[in-house]
């Protein structure tokens, strides 16, 4: 369903009766200074991902729970409706803006109503429309990252229920002739158009080929019946038409100009009129600036909504400089003598190499910045052990064959879930949790090792090129799907496989999702893949796009906020925002979760330093000495000025206990004593 194609023509139509409102990869080269012009889209592309996993172990973990997936449609990990596909009982799921849960008896939907308190902002699944099929099985069809097809075989109506990512409308299609129940006294207000309110909000309901008697419709073959909410002020006949005409196609194009990337989805009906809805980031990047929209539509857990008629969203997002180094030649000579010193302490450490994919891929990254620390100090000796140890390890985790003979440090692909699993799992990553922020790091550390020793690259490729293909993939193809944990719409990745939870999908640490990218980045230029550095780069601004717009530096000016008392948001889900996070009540947790591991392109945390200085205060309440202490100090540093020297004061003592087991203390000191 979604493809990158050329442009359709936009059809505008008015919601008010009143007036609308209107290259080849460098590996020392960061993203400023590529060419503008449309990105690659044949990352991973099957003909080189196919022979890689023929030769790669083949096993099937057996992690994925039951599915309703129809007979041969792919694993749907990930996404932002996987707990409806996955468990024994379908989850509520979040297309925006209404939510849409499954039913014993059909289906229900409704706007979430939001409700802000000192540490949550909650919207979740409360159907305002329940609709009734007969005791009904649902299968899910087609599904793709916008479009999910959800077969409803009830006892009196068979039909295709649709969600469309980012649409006002949910729509039914009439597989056979039926009769379907909906509840909410509907009032008919124009010929097929009907208007229903409940808990302050109005909905309509659009039918074609059929009838509304009381709270029976009566559809034939092939009609069409379309759900909205209708924003305050707005005629509800004003979307009846686009509400039966379901969106066949969501096209994405990328593209480069200049320091910005475009992104554009183009809604594709059979009519040509639709609408779509504008979310926080989306309006940040001037989306809806010269579309017919209502600017303040509807209130959602990430802020005010607009709605916007028309059939393209586009939106502008920073470039985000990919760079390997901190600024060694910006020290001066008593912070480089305490730098060298604490690399060759570093460099004669005994480090521990863990035998799963999360920790293991954390203690490769860190010996990769530790690296180049030492290579950029001219450390030769230092630099010779580390890279040793480095290379060591990757080339064990880079057999394609390593599973065959040993139960750990190596990659299995499963043939069943589509998917490269490290044999040691670590938080589900068997249920595909986390895949970015795993391989992301081995990613880094990989393509960090081929800048020394370049003629390891057809050792490393074969399952460095799998880790990439199973996050990253362009085009779905039959060994993996499409961009497995990337929302396009949303801007950001979602990190449980499966989403077993009434609030749908979620994502904590979303400093690691931004890590996944920066190591896809420089893998792909140090494996000379140019589309793989186009979709690499787009996915890296993104994320950090909507990673300071939803993470950690929320606007505060929205209504949504009103009533949180906190400047950051630990743990964002479909239908729920919180100050909270998996595995800690600690403040400094919270915040540290969003910092991890503070890569040297990661940079564009450097906002306002009077807000960094705020959050730092309340995560540190207790001292830096506990658990994120140390990056607690390296996000202080970046306010600058007297925060940087107290935090370089701090990193000297932090106690070895309350280092990270991703960083050093080395890449500690370095990151502080380079801000400037």
């Amino acid at each position: 369903m979604s493809r990158l194609r050329g442009a359709i023509p936009v059809l505008v139509i008015c919601l008010l009766a009143t007036a609308c409102t209107p290259g080849a990869p460098d590996p020392d080269g960061g993203g400023t200074g590529r060419p503008s012009g449309e990105l690659g889209d044949r990352a991973m592309d099957e003909s080189v991902v196919e022979p890689l996993v023929e030769a790669q172990t083949q096993e099937s973990l057996g992690g994925l729970p039951a599915s309703r997936l129809a007979d041969g449609v792919a694993p749907a990990t990930n996404r932002w409706y996987s707990g409806l596909v996955y468990g024994e009982q379908p989850m509520a799921v979040y297309p925006v803006p209404m939510s849409f849960g499954l039913t014993a008896e059909g289906f229900g939907l409704g706007l979430p109503p939001v409700t802000t308190t000192a540490d949550l902002i909650a919207g979740s699944h409360t159907p305002a429309i329940t609709v009734g099929t007969g005791a009904a099985a649902a299968t899910v069809t087609e599904h793709d990252e916008f479009i999910v097809k959800i077969a409803v075989t009830g006892e009196r109506a068979v039909g295709t229920v649709q969600l469309t990512r980012g649409s006002p409308f949910i729509t039914w299609t009439a597989d056979e002739a039926g009769t379907l129940t909906v509840d909410g006294a509907p009032t008919e207000v124009a010929d097929g158009v009907w208007e229903t309110t409940v808990a302050g909000s109005r909905y309509g309901m659009a039918i074609t080929d059929g009838s509304l008697d009381g709270s029976s419709v009566t559809i034939d073959q092939g009609g069409v019946i379309g759900w909205w909410p209708v924003p305050e002020g707005a005629e509800t006949t004003a979307l009846a038409q686009a509400a039966t005409s379901p969106v066949t196609d969501v096209e994405l194009h990328r593209e480069r100009d200049g320091e910005e990337l475009i992104t554009t989805l183009d809604y594709v009906t059979d009519s040509g009129s639709t609408a779509y809805v504008v979310e926080p980031h989306q309006r940040t990047g001037g989306a809806g600036g010269d579309q017919e929209c209502i600017s303040a539509a509807y209130a959602s857990v990430t802020g005010t909504l607009a709605l916007c008629t028309g059939s393209r969203l586009s939106w502008r997002t920073p470039v985000i400089d990919v760079v390997t180094d901190l600024d060694l030649d910006s020290l001066d000579d008593a912070d480089r003598e305490l730098l060298i010193e604490t690399v060759k302490a570093d460099a004669a450490a005994v480090p521990e190499f863990p035998a799963d994919s999360y920790f293991g891929g954390k203690a490769l990254q860190r010996e990769a910045q530790l690296l180049n620390l030492a290579s950029g100090l001219e450390l030769t000796a230092e630099a010779d052990t580390i890279r040793a140890r480095l290379r060591e390890q990757l080339l064990l985790w880079a057999e394609q064959q390593g599973c065959a003979s040993r139960a750990e440090r190596c990659f299995v692909y499963d043939p069943e879930a589509k998917g490269m699993i490290g044999q040691v799992t670590a938080f589900g990553s068997e249920q595909f949790n986390d895949h970015h922020f795993h391989y992301g790091h081995f990613l880094y550390a990989a393509a960090i090792l081929l800048l020394y020793e370049p003629e390891l690259r057809d050792q490393l490729s074969p399952v460095m090129d799998l880790l990439a293909a199973d996050i990253a993939t362009s085009e779905a193809n039959d060994s993996f799907p499409q961009r497995r944990v990337f929302d396009t719409y949303m801007g950001h990745s979602w990190a449980s496989g499966t989403a077993p939870f009434g609030d749908g999908n979620n994502q904590e640490s979303i400093s690691e999702a931004v890590n996944a990218w920066t190591g896809l980045a420089l893998w792909a230029r140090a494996s000379e893949n140019t589309d793989l550095l186009d979709e690499a780069e787009w996915l890296l601004s993104l994320e950090a796009a909507s990673g300071l717009q939803y993470w950690t530096d929320i606007d505060l000016s929205d209504p949504v906020y009103s009533g949180y008392d906190h400047d950051i948001v630990s743990l964002n889900w479909s239908g729920k925002r919180e100050y909270a996070t998996w595995f800690s009540p600690e403040p400094a947790a919270k915040l540290g979760i969003l910092l991890i591991p503070l890569n040297p392109s990661m940079s564009y945390l450097a906002t306002d330093p009077e807000r960094i200085r705020q959050r730092v205060d309340e995560a540190s309440a207790a001292g830096f000495d506990q658990a994120f202490g140390d990056y607690l100090l390296m996000y202080l540093a970046m306010a600058g000025g007297e925060d940087r020297e107290r935090a370089i004061a701090e990193a000297t003592s932090l106690p070895e206990e309350f280092l990270d087991d991703g960083n050093s203390r080395s890449y500690l000191l370095a990151w502080i004593l380079t801000q400037p």
